[in-house]
């Protein structure tokens, strides 16, 4: 792992431990960063599931190898189908079918659900049962830009890991969500808008940014620099993104979204 970055280290440190237990959680949900980073951490986690070397994952045994080619067969990713935007319930009720099926090879399978944000209300429902009493040889692992887009009754199922931008080497996104931020304390409506135009076609990329914003929220609290004034502003922000992020799985028009988002933050400072 000398290759993660630092503001990554904790949450791998942590799977670390977990892993050398040798007492694997039946759910993990991992949130924030990008997400080619939560599949990274998912794809950690699953191949220290089906690793057959001591030092898990080891990284040259068959299941390390076929799960790093994405050829595993105890390893199973649930994404939409058929170019929907969302995992139907059907998709959920199979999976259920799937869990209670004995590995091919390894001690369990594992099933990376990659946009578990795309499940509506009645498909988190339905996995929900299989997380409340999951076979012995099942592992779930799920993807989220934020658990705010979940229920909480799922959430709470879950081991979950949090993954951030690297503080020495800031994103593209956090440079974004800083000077979102920054347009909205100078009054810059106009700015604020034209900078969210870039996200209004890619929806995976437009919760990456409203994750980041929400981390940016938290990072310019947490300096203790600010106003009570601003400080009190920044956590109604970080509350209603939450309810934006949710917002975006579903059809709504992206324009009017970041639209009304803008009036709505313009009017925590006005």
């Amino acid at each position: 792992m000398s290759d993660l970055k630092d503001s990554d280290s904790l949450a791998y440190n942590n799977l670390k431990k977990i892993i050398e237990s040798g007492r694997i959680p039946h759910s993990f949900l991992i949130e924030g960063s990008t997400k080619e980073k939560r599949l990274k951490m998912a794809l950690h986690i699953a191949k220290s599931v089906v690793c057959t070397s001591d030092n898990k994952p080891c990284g040259v045994c068959n299941g390390c190898r076929t799960a790093d080619n994405y050829a595993n067969p105890d390893i199973s990713f649930v994404s939409p189908q058929n170019d929907k935007k969302f995992i139907s319930v059907d998709r959920i009720r199979a999976l259920r079918q799937e869990a209670f099926v004995m590995p091919h090879s390894a001690e369990k399978r594992v099933f990376i659900i990659e946009d578990a944000e795309n499940l509506n209300e009645q498909g988190q429902n339905a996995l929900l049962k299989i997380l409340e009493e999951p076979p012995k040889t099942v592992v779930f692992i799920l993807l989220v830009s934020s658990r705010t887009t979940l229920l909480e009754t799922v959430v709470s199922r879950c081991s979950v890991f949090i993954l951030s931008h690297s503080s020495d080497n800031i994103t593209k996104l956090e440079e974004d969500a800083r000077e979102f931020l920054s347009f909205l304390f100078e009054n810059r409506e106009y700015d604020m808008l034209v900078l969210t135009k870039k996200y209004e076609k890619d929806r995976q990329k437009a919760q990456d940014f409203l994750n980041a914003v929400k981390c940016e929220c938290v990072n310019m609290i947490k300096t203790g620099e600010l106003s009570n004034y601003r400080a009190k502003i920044l956590s109604k922000i970080f509350d209603k993104t939450g309810d934006y992020i949710r917002s975006v799985t579903t059809n709504v028009n992206m324009t009017m979204l970041f639209c009304a988002m803008v009036s709505k933050f313009k009017s925590f400072v006005e």
